[in-house]
Parts: C-alpha cells; structure tokens; sequence
C-alpha cells in the first residue's frame, strides 16, 4: 500500500480486569479498524509514562488487545498503529490512558453457624461437670474460635475452636442451657448461639454433726447415746449409716436426731463415724464424727491368805495367796503394805507372793491392794491377819518375783533391828511446804547408803530415792509434791554389806494448800507464763500454743526465750512445767559449761505405769550446734541424756522417756504412771569437778519459806514480783 496514512486508528477504550478475590488486574484495549485494502495488522505500544512505551505488541489484524498482569496502583498510557503489506507503518493513534487502582479483596461477612451437645444428648447428670460435643463449619472459609457461657450472657474467654471440651455448669439442680457462639478466620461471630439442655439432678451431699453423750469426755459404758444434726442444701435428709473405724458401717437407717449405739469392745479413746444421704441419693464423702473415752471405772476385787489361812506364825517372813478378778477385763498389778498407809511399790499380779511382815509380836495385817488394765486401784483393800508368836530373825529370805519395773523399791528382808527416826517434819504437820526438807537421826558409819520414800494418801508412791552416801537430809525434788494433799514418808539406811534397817515409822503431812508459784493451778509458775499477747505458735500447726491441751509453753527463767512441751506419745497429761535457773543447783560435777535456757523440767502423766513415752520440745530459737541434752537428778548427778533427738533444723528436741526408769529420764524412781525430768541443752564442755558433793543436803537450792504463818505474805510477795516481772517483759519486747 506504499502509503499508510494516519490510518485513523481509534482507540475507543481502556477497560480494566479485575478478576475476584486475585490481585491481578488487566487492560482491554479496543480500537476501530482501518479498512485500507493493503492492512496487514495492528501494534500496541503501552508503558507507564506518558509518550515512553517500553513494549509493544503486534496484534495482528485484531481490534482489541489485553494487557495482562499490570501494576496496581499505576497509570499505563497506550497508542495504537497500523501497517500494511509493505511494512510501512502508520503514526501513533491518539494516546490515551487508564490508572489500574489497588485491588481490594471481596470482604467475608458470613459468620459461621454450628451446634453443642452435652453429654452426648443424655437427659440427665448428676454432677455439674459435663463434657461439650461441638461442631461448627463457615462457608467463607474456617471456624478458629469459640465462647461458651451459661446464661447467653456472660461468656467465657475466646478458646481455639475444638470439637470437644469440658465444661462446669451453674450450681444448683434443675435444667442447665449450655450456650456457644463460633467465630471464623475473618472474625465473624454467630449472632444467635448454638445451645443444649440437660436436667441436673441433686448433686450436693448434706451436712452434719455427731455428739456422743451429750459431749461427755469419758464413758463407763460402750452403750451411748448419738446425738445428731444434719442438713442439706438441696433437699431434705433422709438416710444415714453408723461406724466404729470408718470402714464398715452399718445399714442405712432413717435418719433421727438421737439414736442409741454401741461403741466398739475395749477401752481407750472411741470415735463414731456418721455418714449422712439426701433425697437425691447423695451420701456425705466425710464422715461427721465424735470422739468419747471408753474408761473401765470398776476396780477389780479380791483377798489375800496369810500362810494358807494359818492362825499363827513364828517367823515375820509369809507367804500370801493371793485371788483377784476384774469385771471389765484382767488384773495386772498389786501394792503391798503391813499399816495400810505405806505400800510397796507395784508388782505384777501374781496368786503367791513371800512377804515380810513388821517386826515385833502380836497380831499383824497385811493389806493388799489389786490393779486393773484400765488403771483401777481398789479403794479397800484385800486384809488378811495372823498372829506372830516368835519374831527371831530367820536368814534373810529373798523375794524372787521382781515388780513390775522398780526392783530397788521392795521390801527387803531386813536383818537388824535398827529403826531410824524422821525428825522432820513432824508427824502430821500442816502447810508444809512442796519442797520440805525431810531430816532423819544419822546412824553408824557403816551405813553408806540412805533411802527415802514418798507416797501419798492414795497409796501412790511419789518419790523412792537411793542417795549414792549416808543422807540424813533431803530436799524433795521439784514437782513431786502437790499441794493440798496429803503425804507421808519414811527413811531406811544400808549397811555395807547392802542389809537393811527396818523402814522409819512413816510420818505424815500435809502440803500448802495453794501453791504460791502457781497462784491459778495451771501447772506453769506464774512468773513464767506467757502473757496477753504472746500467741506463740512453737509447733508451727496454726494453733497458739497456749490454747491447746497437749502443749504447755513458757518463758524461761534464763535467757526469756519461748519454749513449749508437747505430749507425742503413751502421754495422759502434762502436769507441771516450769523452767529453772541452773544457778540453783549446788552440785556442778559434770555440769555443761553452758546451758544456754537454763533447764526445764515437768511433770507428764503416762497412759500405764512403766510405760515408755515421748514428748517434744519446741524452742523457738534453734539449738547451737554440738549442743545435747544434759539431765540432772540427786541419784547420778549430772549427765549427758542420749535418748533424745534434734531436729534437722534444730527447732525440736524429741526425748524418750520410761515410767520409773532414772537411765530414762524419770527421777522419782518408781514406776508410778508420773515421769518427772529435769534436763536441757547444755553447750562448751564439762565443768570441772568440784568438791566433794554435799552428803547432809540436797541437789537444789531451797527457796521455800519454810514457816506456815509466811505463806500469805509469800503468795502477795509473788504476785508483786510477778506483775513488775511482766512489765518488765513487756518492756523489753517493746525495745526489741
């Protein structure tokens, strides 16, 4: 065609291509043709700046030509030529252009639906824990999240979309709705939630108490009565089952308030375990429970044959029959005595038994005592009597059954006639003091050893003590006595060759009636106990010390640290508890260089004479290291005690004690059912050895006023020293 002219191509438009949810655009270019007999085709040239084409594409004879893949957000300029057979090529057509906008992807604005099944579609449960069955789908794409709720109003935290899951319902009984709303990628939440429904029936077990006697302590007999209380939130209290250990129960009876019930056989403490049903079925988890002490209170009976029921005798020394039974279970011990005032210590029941009668002609009684398992003495005891004709002293007989822990306490056969004599105090003094000091007529050199005995007027023997030299006085021990009661004592000496004197006459007295140390009978000196305020907690179980019955604390004499005793085991009760200042103790022989809270000592109650026991001792600062435990008693002395153990962190001393044992921290030497210790930590060695310890007095320093008519101005004086004692103490805390 030789010639193309301005071939008249006309572009007629620029449509952009915007393909859904794809971020690719394109241009559709259209023109109008050239109707030039020689045409041969078409070029477009595009690009992004006005009159720069940086492609060009030959179209051929088509009319429109799409540009693919161009740029958001860019302006693309387009012309359009022709050409013929020949090649030649017409000029550019008029420049147009089209801006290609940023694709926006299609918003998904369809929440997702779905659906909750509780339970797997049961109809009823009897717990508020249930277990959801979820399903849920979004046609826009995936579900992500879930919250589920109980009332359609107050929903959980979102959680990752799962098909199953656990859930808590509302309290109470009745119908339950469980409500859930999905939610999907896009974050569309359904706008009305899928729910279920399920019955909850009752599922809360009832509350209750028992009371076994009305809260009696103690019980004679294993028949008793319950008292019982219960209640249920839900409903009503129908049923309930009895047991005596909380294993086996009996069937389930209606419940009642007050039903009659049988405890189980023996004696010791017993505990009635109750359990306690709804209406909806629900019996109680824990037992209701109540604890009585079953106490054989019956004393056994029995009799006594002096020389098989022979009228006369021509020796001192006899042999007993003896029959005794016990009506709540066995006979275990028996106490001898030739007055009826003074008996022996207690041998194990026995149906013959040798004994020595007093000296002298004329009729003579022996008066036999029997013991129970539960601890019950005959208040009368068993006598016998038969008339000794002829007292020339035979050879020394020696009683071959041993008693029940304390040999060196029997009735020896004695082979003089020497009698020693108490001189102090006198027979049936008044207001004596509880640490009297006991005074005996001294013998001949040859009798080395001295033995003191204490019993008092229930026939308990306290006290029954070998001094290691002649004593002709003695100081009685801290805690022996009581107050108000009534004691007797006597004295026999040794001879070189171990042959005893005959027993003094026993005299009698009788205690302060008011212990002026402990003006409020608890067993603390009053001086010592902790005031208002000091809720001390020392074995750490969220109880104050004080406010607990198997715990006594105080403050020390030396050093005012906090200290508590606790009963652990084989322990009735703890008696007294008292610190003392070891200052008071004359005799330093193998005494530690330091006892850093001076000592204690106390007064427990064990379950059965000769019992081993344990208590703990709580301090409240911990023991230095390399500390033991030191025990002082007038027979050995000082020594290091090695029946104790430390703690890790050192803030407990556990001892282990026997009833009448002194090697076992009972110094009263006589398996009485009371141990009485007085020890402590003791630090830096061994004191050297002084003098030779004091034969004509005793272990500790007495304090005592000695004289009757002084104990009401002592008891003020104390209660003066200790009100400017506990201001004192409150001083220093308040510095501190």
């Amino acid at each position: 065609m030789g010639y193309i002219r301005n071939i008249g191509v006309i572009v007629i438009g620029i449509i952009s291509l915007f393909p859904s949810f794809c971020p690719a655009a394109s241009l559709l270019v259209t023109w109008i043709a050239n109707t030039d007999s020689d045409l041969a085709g078409y070029k477009v040239y595009y690009g992004t700046q006005p009159g720069t084409y940086g492609t060009i594409a030959d179209v051929q004879k088509a009319t429109s030509y799409q540009i693919s893949n161009v740029q958001n957000g860019s302006t693309y300029y387009v012309v359009v030529t022709s050409y013929d057979n020949s090649g030649n090529e017409s000029s550019h057509s008029t420049e147009i252009s089209a801006y290609i906008p940023v694709a926006v992807p299609a918003t998904d604005t369809t929440a997702p639906t779905g659906s909750v099944v509780i339970n797997s579609g049961a109809a009823t449960t009897a717990t508020s824990a249930v277990t959801l069955t979820l399903s849920s789908s979004d046609a826009g794409g995936t579900v992500t999240g879930m919250k589920i709720s109980n009332d359609g109003v107050s929903y959980s935290s979102e959680v990752a979309y799962a098909t199953s899951r656990t859930w808590t319902l509302s309290s109470g009984t009745g119908n339950k709705t469980v409500y859930v709303l999905f939610k999907d990628a896009a974050g569309n939440w359904m706008r009305s939630p899928a729910t279920d429904t399920i019955q909850v029936t009752d599922t809360t077990a009832p509350t209750g108490s028992v009371v076994i006697n009305s809260g009696a302590a103690t019980t004679a007999t294993s028949a008793v009565t319950l008292t019982l209380s219960s209640s249920d939130a839900g409903g009503t209290v129908t049923g309930m089952k009895i047991s005596n250990d909380g294993v086996s129960y009996s069937s389930e009876v209606v419940y009642t308030t007050s039903r009659t019930w049988t405890l189980s056989s023996g004696y010791g403490t017993k505990t009635v375990y109750v359990l306690f049903k709804d209406a909806a079925g629900n019996w109680m988890r824990s037992p209701a429970t109540d604890t009585i002490q079953a106490t054989d209170t019956t004393a056994p009976t029995g009799s006594v044959v002096i020389n098989s029921g022979a009228a006369t005798a021509s020796t001192n020394i006899v042999i007993l029959t003896l029959n005794a039974s016990d009506a709540g279970g066995t006979v275990t011990g028996m106490k001898f005595s030739n007055d009826g005032v003074i008996y022996s210590s207690e041998y194990v029941y026995a149906t013959s038994r040798a004994w020595t009668l007093s000296s002298g002609y004329g009729t003579k009684t022996v008066y036999v005592l029997f013991k129970d398992a539960a601890g019950n003495w005959m208040r009368s005891p068993a006598t016998d009597t038969i008339q000794v004709t002829d007292t020339t002293p035979p050879s020394p007989v020696t009683d071959t059954t041993p008693p029940t822990e304390n040999p060196a306490t029997t009735d020896q056969p004695e082979t003089s006639f020497i009698k020693p004599e108490i001189i102090s105090p006198e027979n049936n003094s008044v207001e004596v003091p509880l640490r009297p000091v006991l005074k005996t007529t001294a013998l001949a050199n040859n009798y080395r050893l001295t033995e003191w005995e204490i019993s008092n007027d229930k026939g308990d023997v306290l006290l029954d003590l070998k001094s290691a030299t002649q004593r002709t006085e003695l100081i009685v021990p801290e805690l022996i006595l009581d107050a108000a009661m009534k004691h007797y004592c006597r004295v026999k000496f040794y001879d070189d060759q171990n042959n005893g004197t005959q027993w003094s006459d026993p005299v009698a007295f009788e205690t302060v009636q008011i212990d002026p140390a402990d003006l409020n009978k608890n067993g603390i000196p009053d001086d010592q106990e902790l005031l208002l305020g000091e809720d001390v907690d020392l074995d750490s179980d969220g109880v104050p010390d004080r406010d607990q019955d198997n715990i006594k604390a105080l403050v020390t004499a030396v050093g005012e640290e906090y200290i508590s005793l606790k009963m652990s085991t084989n322990c009735k009760a703890i008696r007294s508890f008292k610190s003392i200042d070891p200052s008071s103790i004359l005799d330093t022989t193998g005494k530690p260089g330091a006892l850093p809270i001076g000592l204690i000592d106390f007064k427990v109650e064990v379950v059965n004479p000769g019992d081993f026991a344990e208590v703990v001792i709580n301090l409240s600062e911990p023991a230095p290291q390399g500390a033991k435990w030191y025990m002082y008693d007038e027979t050995n002395g000082w020594k290091m005690y090695p029946h104790v153990a430390f703690s890790d962190d050192r803030m407990k001393v556990t001892i282990q004690l026997k009833d009448g044992d002194p090697d076992y921290g009972d110094t009263d030497g006589v398996a009485n059912g009371i141990i009485i210790d007085p020890s402590g930590i003791g630090v830096d060695g061994i004191q050297q050895k002084n003098a030779e310890r004091s034969s004509s007095s005793g272990c500790f320093i007495d304090t005592s006023m000695h004289h009757p008519s002084s104990q009401g101005v002592w008891a003020a004086m104390l209660i003066i020293l200790l009100l400017f004692s506990s201001i004192d103490r409150y001083r220093k805390k308040i510095i501190l």
